[in-house]
């Protein structure tokens, strides 16, 4: 029985690219944040945000539940999945301009 579901946050960074997931053990949830640091500019969207923004989905397409070990496995495999879909256009030479036209948060790069 899976009383408790503990995950650390953990980044992977390629270049200036960057996955966070987080776990919020208020929410049950598994989110994915994705950051661009590009040119001076921070650029970050969460990753149901960006799948909405860029027309690919509904947030509800991307799973986010971490109520139980198999919930957890399910989010992150969803997760993975979008992010194989979207990478090529992140770390593409146009990567900047495709998160701007999905509304993302900037911000200068400290």
């Amino acid at each position: 029985m899976d009383a408790h579901v503990v995950i650390p946050s953990v980044t992977y960074r390629l270049g200036g690219l960057s996955y966070r997931w987080t776990h919020d053990t208020h929410d049950d949830g598994i989110s994915v944040h994705v950051v661009l640091d590009d040119a001076g500019v921070r650029r970050g969207i969460s990753l149901d945000e960006l799948v909405v923004a860029t027309g690919l989905g509904a947030p509800q397409h991307v799973r986010t539940g971490a109520k139980t070990w198999r919930a957890v496995q399910r989010a992150i495999e969803s997760q993975v999945e979008w992010l194989d879909r979207l990478h090529p256009r992140l770390t593409g030479p146009d990567a900047a301009a495709f998160l701007d036209s999905a509304g993302v948060e900037q911000s200068p790069r400290a």
